[in-house]
Order: C-alpha cells, then sequence, then structure tokens
C-alpha cells in the first residue's frame, strides 16, 4: 500500500516524517492549484503596482509639466494663428464693446510653442475698461485647449489667460500679489509670463495666468462638485452668479442663503450666521490683505474682481481675488476699510468682526507684508522680463525701470503707514449708540497765515487770532466706528472777516479725514471718483448737516456738527477752526462733546 502511494512519487518515495497532506494525491492536486492560485494573484498584484508606477509617473510628468510653467523658467515664446475668418469673429467681437458687457465669441486657433502644436483652440478676448484691448492692438486673450480638441492639455492645463499688463508697465503686480495671497493661505490661480505672437506679430510680454476650472480647484481642495461662481462686474452675492463649473449650476441656494445672513439687523447675529456659511479664516484674511496691498478693484472695497466656490465638503463658501494688476496705489489708504461687498460689511459691521479682522491685519503685517523680501521678489522679477522689454526699445526699458522703482516705493511707503495707523489705534474712542463723551487733548495746527493759538490758564478757552488770511486749527485725532454721530460745543467770536465765500468761512466746528478721496458722504476708492477738492472732499458732514459758522462778532453760541462715517472704523480729525482774514474766536473746551447717535450707515 505504501509503495503504490509511493507511485505517484517516483522521484520522491513518502517517508513516514511527510504529513499526509504532502503524501495523499488528491490534497497535492488541491495544494497546487492554490499554489496556481497565489501566482495568479502576486502576478495581478505585481500587474496593477507596474501601472500604478507608470500611471504616477506619468502623473508626475504632467504635473512637472504643469508646475514649470510658474518656476521663474526662461521666458516662453506663444504663437497664435488664427484664420482670417476667425479674426473677423474676434474684430466684430471688438466692436461689440468690451468683453463682460456681452457674450464671448470664439474663433479657432493653431497654438505652437517649444516645439508642440495645439490644434483646434478656442480663443476669445478677455478684459473689461481698462485692460480690454481691440483683436489688432494688444489684446487680452483666453485659450481654452480642449473645448473642441477633447482632452487637449497644454502643461497640464486645459484653460489659460494671456494678460496685457495695458495697466500696470511694471508687468510685476499682478504675478508678485498672488504669490503673496498664496502664501497667506488664499487659493489663486498661478501666473508667469511668456511673449505672445498673433499671425506673426510680436505682440510682446503678456502674463500667462492658470484659468479657473476644476484642475485649479483640486490643488486646494479635495471635492470639487460645488458650484464656482464667476461675478459679472460688480455683482455681488444676492444677484444670479454665472458658474464656471459645478454639478449643479442651477442649484444657487447656497448664495441665497447667504445673501438672507447678510440681510439680517442684528450686526452680531449677522456675523454669527456669515462664520457660519463661510471659510471664515480665508475671509479674514482676504479682507485683510485686500486692504493692506491695496486692492482697490477686489471684493471689499470695490465689490469687483472675485471669484466664490462653494467647497461641498466643508458646506462653506471660499472668495478668492481675481485681477490683481492695480495694487499698492494709495499707501496712505486706511487699513479698516472694504464694506462695499455684502459679506464683508456684515463682518466689519460687527465690533467682534472688526477685532477679528485687525488681529489678521497685524497677523499678515508680520508674517507676510516683509518690505525686504517683497521688494527682492520684485527686482527679481524684473531682471528676469526686462530683456523681453528691451526688445520693443530702449526707451521700454527706461519706462520699465521706473514703474519697478514706483512700485518699489510704494511697497516701502504702505508698510510705513501701516504701521503708523497700527501704533495710533490707541486713540479709538469707543462711544456706545445714545452716549454722550466730552473731548478733551486738543492739539494747535498753524494751517497757513499769521496767527495766534493759545490756551487760557485752568483749561480755558481754545483761543484762534488770524492776522491776516489765515487758517487756524485746534485738533483731537480720534479713531471712531460707523455710525452717525453730533458734535457739539459753545464759540463766540470778535470782528472775524473772512474773504472766503464757500462753507468754510468764519469759525466752526468740522470732521475731516485726510484718507477720504471723494466728494459727499459716500467713501469711494474708485481711482476715477478721486477729487481734487482737497478742502471738501475729507469732510464728514455735508451743507445740510455741516453745522453754522460764525462771523463778525458774536457772544457765546451753541453750535453743531453732524456727520456719518460709513467705514467700519476711521482716524477722524475733530477740528475747532477759524477761517478769516482777522478777527478771533474762542471755543469753550468743557463744552465740547461728541454723541453717537446710530450705530451703522446707509
Amino acid at each position: 500500500m505504501g509503495r503504490e502511494l509511493g507511485s505517484f512519487h517516483k522521484n520522491e518515495p513518502c517517508h513516514k516524517e511527510h504529513s499526509y497532506r504532502e503524501c495523499d494525491p488528491k490534497m497535492e492536486s488541491s495544494a497546487s492549484m492554490r499554489n496556481h492560485a497565489l501566482i495568479r494573484i502576486a502576478a495581478k498584484f505585481w500587474l496593477w503596482v507596474t501601472i500604478g508606477w507608470l500611471l504616477a509617473g506619468k502623473a508626475e510628468a504632467a504635473t512637472t509639466r504643469e508646475t514649470d510653467l510658474f518656476l521663474d523658467s526662461p521666458l516662453r515664446t506663444i504663437q497664435i494663428e488664427v484664420s482670417p475668418e476667425g479674426m473677423e469673429i474676434l474684430r466684430q467681437s471688438s466692436r461689440k464693446g468690451r468683453v463682460g458687457m456681452h457674450e464671448q465669441t470664439h474663433a479657432e486657433a493653431t497654438v505652437r510653442e517649444n516645439g508642440q502644436v495645439y490644434t483646434k483652440v478656442a480663443i476669445h478676448l478677455k478684459g473689461s475698461f481698462g485692460s480690454f484691448r481691440p483683436v489688432d492692438s494688444k489684446p487680452g486673450l483666453t485659450l481654452k485647449f480642449d473645448k473642441t480638441a477633447k482632452h487637449q492639455l497644454f502643461h497640464g492645463l486645459s484653460k489659460i489667460s494671456l494678460n496685457n499688463s495695458v495697466q500696470d508697465s511694471s508687468y510685476i503686480s499682478d504675478k508678485l500679489c498672488r504669490e503673496l495671497y498664496a502664501q497667506a493661505g488664499v487659493p489663486v490661480p498661478r501666473v508667469d509670463y511668456a511673449v505672445v505672437e498673433l499671425n506673426g506679430q510680436k505682440l510682446g510680454l503678456y502674463l500667462l495666468v492658470e484659468g479657473w476650472d476644476k484642475r485649479f480647484l483640486k490643488r486646494y481642495f479635495n471635492n470639487v462638485d460645488g458650484n464656482l461662481y464667476d461675478p459679472p462686474q460688480l455683482f455681488d452675492i444676492d444677484k444670479p452668479l454665472e458658474v464656471i463649473t459645478g454639478v449643479h449650476p442651477d442649484d444657487q441656494s447656497e448664495l441665497a442663503e447667504l445673501a438672507q445672513a447678510c440681510a439680517g439687523k442684528d450686526p452680531d447675529q449677522r456675523l454669527e450666521q456669515i462664520r457660519k456659511l463661510v471659510d471664515f479664516d480665508r475671509l479674514l484674511t482676504l479682507l485683510a490683505f485686500d486692504v493692506m496691498i491695496w486692492n482697490w478693484d477686489g471684493y471689499p472695497l470695490f465689490q469687483n474682481n472675485y471669484r466664490v466656490f462653494h467647497n461641498v465638503e466643508s458646506h462653506r463658501i471660499v472668495f478668492m481675488p481675481h485681477g490683481m494688476d492695480q495694487m499698492f496705489w494709495k499707501p496712505d489708504g486706511p487699513i479698516l476699510t472694504g464694506r462695499n461687498g455684502l459679506v464683508a460689511r456684515g463682518v466689519l459691521q460687527a465690533e467682534a468682526g472688526r477685532r477679528l479682522y485687525l488681529d489678521r491685519f497685524r497677523e499678515l503685517r508680520a508674517s507676510v507684508y516683509d518690505v525686504q523680501a517683497i521688494t527682492n521678489r520684485v527686482n527679481v522679477l524684473a531682471a528676469r522680463i526686462r530683456p523681453a522689454l528691451l526688445k520693443a526699445g530702449f526707451l521700454s526699458g527706461i519706462q520699465h525701470s521706473r514703474a519697478v522703482n514706483r512700485l518699489n516705493r510704494l511697497i516701502a511707503q504702505r508698510a510705513v503707514e501701516m504701521d503708523r495707523q497700527l501704533a495710533s489705534l490707541q486713540e479709538w474712542q469707543k462711544i456706545g449708540v445714545g452716549e454722550t463723551v466730552t473731548l478733551s487733548g486738543w492739539e494747535p495746527v498753524e494751517t497757513s497765515g499769521e496767527l495766534v493759538l493759545d490756551q487760557a490758564p485752568d483749561a480755558g478757552p481754545l483761543h484762534i487770532q488770524a492776522k491776516t488770511d489765515a487758517i487756524g486749527v485746534w485738533r483731537k485725532v480720534l479713531w471712531l466706528e460707523e455710525g452717525t454721530y453730533v458734535l457739539q460745543g459753545r464759540l463766540k467770536t470778535a470782528g472775524v472777516v473772512s474773504p472766503r465765500r464757500d462753507s468754510l468761512k468764519g469759525a466752526g466746528l468740522r470732521v475731516f479725514s485726510l484718507r477720504k478721496q471723494s466728494n459727499g458722504l459716500r467713501w469711494s476708492w474708485f481711482p476715477y471718483d478721486e477729487s481734487r477738492d482737497y478742502e471738501h472732499r475729507g469732510e464728514m458732514g455735508t451743507a445740510k448737516n455741516g453745522g453754522t459758522r460764525l462771523t463778525g462778532t458774536t457772544d457765546w453760541t451753541d453750535v453743531s456738527y453732524e456727520f456719518q462715517l460709513r467705514q467700519p472704523l476711521a482716524d477722524l480729525q475733530i477740528q475747532c477752526e477759524l477761517y478769516a482774514k482777522v478777527g478771533e474766536a474762542w471755543f469753550d473746551p468743557q463744552s465740547l462733546k461728541l454723541t453717537r447717535k446710530t450705530a451703522v450707515c446707509p
């Protein structure tokens, strides 16, 4: 029996020490099958590992190609060819008006770059009021590589924009500020440079900008199914917005919910609702950094140039900046402004929101706004692109150098002014609605002409005497929160003769801001709203509520000056002033009081 069993192992007779499994032919067959199964499993495992390696290598290569666009590589040349029929389409688009005012019209192009040829590329003109140029000038362009040719990518990207930088002769602001936003933790598309040719015509240096799409979103978010919104110019989140990408583009309920939260009457409750609906950490950074680098055309200051993404994973709305070619324009701008956007206003009208904002502002000033590092980066970028600009002529090089020097100067000046305002915040006067405070700590200011400014002993009247055509002021600087206020006091005059025929003649009270650049009660940061009437543009009151101005000789008279501060917080100059050819005025310091009537303004 044993020999018969052993006959199945002619070369290896069965021994007693062998297990039954090893000697039983049925079990041997089963073991063999299992071995084969294990081999097949192992083979499949290594096959998937190999495929994974290949895919990872391919992905890594694609990522390398994509990121290579944004790593200070040598300037690339992009050659664009558009047929005569396509050029006529783009010319018709130019004639219709600025992009954003009408539906974009695409033509078809062939694009060549570094030996690579991309066909059937959709191309349209881009830009708005300041940057839009016709196709036969130096147009801004958007290229979509996979709109017609499916799966066609340019260095891993399906969409890029070529910005003409006609509003920034340094060609640096947009790239620099995007890098700073990213450093601060705000999602923003990347940008680099390219030299562009259109049908053989050299258009010159452009900024090459990553497109707003799912590929961009995936760099910041795990789930990109939510709507990415492109608001039309000056549209806020309370209106239907265009959807760039998203699984449910017709469902904008998350925006409606946020708009409803912003409409709440109580500032503190409104802030709490906003915090539940937005990525609040990123929003605070955006609000503070927009003001820090003076993004006057962004969401907080002008309700413009922004994108919104609904992060369905966190159930939060994310605000992101767009278009950063005009930064640092106003180095002496206030450090706490930006109430134009609904959500920005909802945050900053609450005291807790203002304090959180200021904390974030201080953090960014310490961690991101490093003047030496920023200006060094400006100089590196300038050296990199200057050869391309010099090809347009020596004069272009000179103009570029001037623009770079100006940019560096504005960056440094902004830092000085921010630090000055942060230090002066100790003058923040907390006044509740209905509360009245007596003002003290007045300082004399000789504005012009021959003057005497003095004060009687033992805190007596503040005295101003004009000996020639003069302007004299007793001033107190206060940081006040948004609201309607009334400044009141008592004054008397003697022999005041004023040659002035405007509302500033004689003696009276006035509240003024050196930072306000527009006339009337509204604070506008739009450059073309800036008034050249420097005497009046900073006034907080109007002709209707600006108070009484006294001339001639009068006994002690009660006067008042009502004003509105339509900013979350601002440093204001409270002034007792005399505008006169000759004469004297006295102000009773014990009577000089400030009352807050309302907490918010329209």
